[in-house]
């Protein structure tokens, strides 16, 4: 995630939850501009205040960055190219996913 998609995160984080950036800004402990200097892209956050605002807006830093449709579009995209394969190799690579996902911790 670049900062653009960041800043972009953080306002439809706000939209969601039908949060005002300045409200959320003050429960975070800065001025009413704080968010809006950071989602208009003229300031940084800090990675400290960035666990502030999840704990504000009520989501988990892995909520934030697992943004609606991400999975989706990977899972489209090995659709497409798995359906480009011959039977052979699709057999294989079901057989290479089964292995890796009994391996996986759950």
């Amino acid at each position: 995630m670049d900062s653009k998609n960041f800043r972009e995160r953080i306002s439809q984080i706000l939209a969601q939850r039908n949060l005002a950036e300045a409200r959320v800004s003050i429960m975070m402990g800065h001025s009413k501009s704080y968010l809006n200097n950071i989602t208009s892209g003229r300031s940084s956050m800090l990675v400290e205040d960035f666990l502030v605002f999840c704990d504000c807006t009520g989501i988990s830093p892995l909520e934030f960055f697992h943004t609606e449709g991400t999975l989706d579009e990977v899972i489209q995209k090995v659709e497409q190219d798995f359906s480009g394969l011959d039977a052979h190799y699709k057999l294989l690579l079901s057989s290479l996913i089964h292995s890796l996902s009994q391996q996986s911790p759950k």
